[in-house]
């Protein structure tokens, strides 16, 4: 049987709990514009994908998580913080700090942008991760682009940028991360739904 997988980092119940609040402030300021089908995203989907493996099957679970114990035991407790409210362009990985939906034209997502220096650390161990997964003959589509830590908190349909309400700011939430978990996505008919199948802890 075949289940689509990946990686990623899950945040303490504080951060959850913080950024509820935040999405709670975003929701009203979207309910006067019109030509906008925003979408915020669930509680449950809030973590930082480390590698997505796509649909691999359950023979191959030992080997995945054999390739995350390997990249746990070099790395200790992840620090997350994140600084950044913005917008976010299609197609275009988040590069804080400075965003806006006049400079990035028709904006699709809302972003919690990570703090540059941690993810700089996050992509250490997202490289150690996938140099393991390859070496453990794991096959999955490596990305190439850079990577910068966020948190995806709405989506949005529109042609026309123009009438989004003001949104950049500053935060300051934070969180650890004490295990890489491997986390099962099924897609369903209101959207994904994520399972932890494995929690492997830092060293």
């Amino acid at each position: 049987m075949r289940k689509r997988i990946f990686e990623a980092l899950n945040l303490e119940e504080g951060a959850l709990n913080a950024i509820e609040q935040l999405v709670a402030e975003l929701q009203p300021k979207f309910t006067a514009v019109a030509g906008y089908d925003i979408r915020f995203v669930s509680r449950s989907n809030w973590h930082l994908t480390m590698s997505f493996l796509g649909y691999q099957e359950e023979t191959d679970a030992p080997r995945i998580i054999e390739a995350m114990r390997q990249t746990a035991a070099g790395f200790g407790e992840q620090e997350i913080i994140f600084k950044k409210l913005s917008y976010g362009p299609p197609g275009r990985t988040p590069r804080p700090p400075k965003f806006s939906s006049r400079k990035f034209g028709r904006a699709r997502m809302i972003w919690l942008l990570a703090d540059i220096g941690v993810s700089r650390k996050l992509a250490e161990l997202k490289t150690a991760l996938e140099d393991n997964l390859e070496a453990t003959g794991v096959g999955f589509g490596r990305e190439t682009r850079p990577f910068a830590g966020h948190l995806t908190l709405a989506r949005m349909d529109s042609v026309n940028p123009r009438g989004l309400p003001a949104i950049e700011r500053d935060v300051n939430i934070r969180s650890a991360a004490g295990s890489l978990d491997l986390m099962e996505s099924e897609l369903r008919r209101g959207g994904a739904e994520y399972t932890i199948l494995q929690k492997v802890p830092f060293r």
